[in-house]
C-alpha cells in the first residue's frame, strides 16, 4: 500500500534521536507508547461497523506499524487501498468501481485529540523526570 493513513507524529523521529542520547530507555519507552496508541486506534478500526465490513476479513487485516517515530495503520490485503481510497479494479477485464470509504482515516481523525494528549503527557513526564522544564 502506498498511501497509508498515519497518525501525525511529525518531529518525533528527531525527538527519539535526542532522547536516546540522554538515556537509551527513553527512546524505547516513547516507541512503546507510540505502538500502544497505534494499537488502540487499530482496535477501534477493527471494532467499527462502518463499511466496507461485510465478512470481517478486512477488519481483521488492519495492522499497526511504528517506524522512525511515525504510527501507521494499514491493511495487509491487496484490496485495502481500493476500499480506503476508492478506485476501480478490472478482474477479467471488466472494471468494478469502489467508492472512497476512508474507514481507517475516520478512526484516526476521531482518535487524534486523545493521541495528542497522551503523547503530550508522556513528554511532560519525561521533561519533569529529567528536569528539562
Amino acid at each position: 500500500m502506498t498511501r497509508r493513513p498515519a497518525i501525525d507524529t511529525s518531529g518525533i523521529s528527531d525527538l527519539l534521536r535526542d532522547l536516546r542520547k540522554i538515556d537509551k530507555r527513553l527512546g524505547a519507552s516513547l516507541v512503546k507508547e507510540l505502538r500502544d496508541v497505534g494499537n488502540e486506534t487499530r482496535d477501534k478500526v477493527r471494532n467499527s461497523t462502518a463499511p466496507p465490513y461485510r465478512t470481517g476479513k478486512m477488519r481483521r487485516s488492519v495492522r499497526t506499524g511504528v517506524r522512525r517515530g511515525a504510527i501507521t495503520l494499514y491493511s495487509n490485503l491487496p484490496q485495502g487501498d481500493v476500499l480506503e481510497w476508492g478506485g476501480s479494479i478490472k478482474p477479467r477485464g471488466v472494471p468494478i468501481e469502489f467508492p472512497r470509504t476512508e474507514f481507517v482515516r475516520k478512526e484516526v481523525a476521531a482518535s487524534s485529540e486523545g493521541t495528542e494528549a497522551r503523547l503530550s503527557g508522556l513528554l511532560e513526564a519525561t521533561a519533569a523526570r529529567y528536569s528539562f522544564e
